[in-house]
């Protein structure tokens, strides 16, 4: 029991990892940045232009594709929708950092669990988009027609004999759409 009383006072040796960061080399200065005369690097250079995703840093693919990084569990909840995954030995992908090529042959990025990268052609997401704009556009214009079909009604007196409106103006501030609320 004797062995296992604390050494209070007594100076221990350090081993050879701790002796060697004791005499670790000076850092050196390599220049400075002067952030005050330069724009931001994301108003002069390309690489910074808007994109949905970043996966052109990580890999090489064809031009021709809209590739958008999937969340597993939002794609078990909602399904792919036509997307599918980047098989990460395409003979059109190349990888750019090989750790992210994932044991089920997709690319991931954080771990074997985190986000995959999935593909879909640009004239498909293209095709996607107008029918969404299409749909948006035919729902504002029935909105448009109840309005006018709401002021038509309450001039007649369905609403009252008291009632009268002159015109109806739609509040602007409601209808929004996610790609039209960047900055």
């Amino acid at each position: 029991m004797a062995g296992h009383a604390p050494m209070i006072g007594r100076k221990v040796g350090l081993s050879s990892e701790a002796e060697e960061l004791q005499h670790a080399p000076q850092a050196t200065s390599l220049g400075f940045l002067n952030v005050n005369d330069a724009p931001p690097p994301w108003e002069t250079e390309a690489k910074w232009a808007r994109d949905s995703t970043n996966a052109r840093r990580f890999l090489d693919f064809p031009d021709e594709w809209e590739v958008r990084w999937l969340n597993p569990r939002l794609v078990q909840q909602f399904g792919l929708r036509y997307w599918q995954a980047v098989p990460a030995d395409h003979e059109k992908v190349a990888l750019k950092v090989p750790a992210m090529h994932a044991p089920d042959n997709t690319v991931r990025r954080f771990d074997h669990n985190g986000d995959f990268l999935a593909f879909m052609p640009k004239s498909w997401v293209e095709s996607r988009e107008r029918m969404r704009k299409e749909r948006t556009n035919r729902a504002l214009g029935l909105d448009r027609k109840k309005a006018e079909d709401t002021k038509e009604a309450i001039n007649r007196g369905e609403y009252g004999p008291h009632i009268k409106v002159d015109h109806i103006r739609r509040p602007t501030n409601t209808q929004a759409e996610g790609s039209s609320m960047t900055d």
